[in-house]
């Protein structure tokens, strides 16, 4: 038999012991928080931490993972939008300080001329 979807009261159940997790181990730490703690507060029966999550630290890991992905996901973004503006700040100090063609002290035209030459090997022309 194919394992089928939550169904909505799972999933339900699982978010509420989510939830009600992160707020007692907030107050009371991890280790001082039984399961029947923890399910009881959650209006849900001891058997379904082990059932959603495992163990107890299954569902730690689920709360932790919950707290950092979007964190993670944004730090990435931040990464990525500072590569793009190095690789652009980059590019521009580049032109500037090599090929300005306003610029003698660059060997701007000199530069300019080469890079605009024909006579480049093939294959650096096509990568």
């Amino acid at each position: 038999m194919p394992p089928t979807a939550e169904s909505p009261s799972d999933a339900s159940t699982r978010q509420r012991l989510l939830h009600t997790a992160a707020q007692l181990f907030a107050v009371h730490g991890f280790d001082n928080v039984s399961l029947r703690d923890l399910t009881t507060a959650a209006a849900t029966n001891l058997a379904a931490v082990n059932y959603h999550f495992g163990s107890k630290d299954g569902l730690v890991d689920e709360l932790v993972a919950d707290f950092l992905n979007p964190l993670n996901a944004e730090r990435l973004a931040r990464l990525d939008e500072a590569e793009a503006r190095f690789a652009l700040l980059l590019c521009e100090r580049f032109w500037t300080r090599f090929c300005d063609p306003r610029s003698q002290r660059s060997g701007g035209p000199t530069c300019l001329r080469c890079f605009s030459s024909s006579s480049w090997p093939a294959a650096l022309a096509t990568e």
